[in-house]
């Protein structure tokens, strides 16, 4: 709706799909993730990124920022292999 939130919301999808895009973190997004989830955030980013405000679902967007998007990121960061 371009509100801040909503920008915010946004970016967030568009950047974890770049992040797991990184050849880098192809093994730890392939444990952590289904080829739902990573199918999923990679529509949900190609939407965001080329189709617009208008053809996306705010309430999925909200859902998938505010409770799946954190689990994903503690999936993610459990599967990182240690320094």
């Amino acid at each position: 709706d371009g509100t801040a939130a909503y920008d915010a919301a946004s970016m967030a999808m568009i950047r974890l799909a770049a992040l797991l895009e990184r050849q880098e973190m192809t093994e730890t997004a392939e444990a952590a993730l289904s080829r739902d989830e990573l199918a999923a955030i990679r529509t949900t980013r190609n939407i965001a990124a080329h189709a617009g405000y208008r053809n996306m679902n705010d309430d999925l967007l909200w859902l998938a920022v505010t409770e799946r998007v954190p689990d994903i990121l503690e999936r993610l960061l459990s599967a990182l292999p240690p320094n």
